[in-house]
């Protein structure tokens, strides 16, 4: 059985913003996006898309491929 990753995109965006000590309002300005939105993203409550997660990666100074192989070994 595949294990559904989506659920944890919230909490490991909310693991690298934390890691580099930005706030989820100065994430969501650099990326251009609303902070209520990042706040859903990161409470799992919205799943960015493909290009949110570009844009997202990119401000967190990884590669998009980074984020998502992160996501893919994901361990609780």
């Amino acid at each position: 059985m595949k294990k559904k990753r989506g659920k944890y995109i919230g909490k490991l965006l909310k693991r690298y913003r934390k890691a580099l000590n930005i706030t989820q309002q100065d994430l969501a300005f650099d990326c251009a996006l609303g902070v209520s939105y990042m706040s859903k993203l990161e409470r799992n409550i919205q799943e960015p898309s493909l290009g949110t997660i570009f844009i997202i990666s990119s401000q967190l100074g990884i590669k998009a491929s980074e984020f998502i192989e992160a996501l893919e070994n994901w361990e609780e």
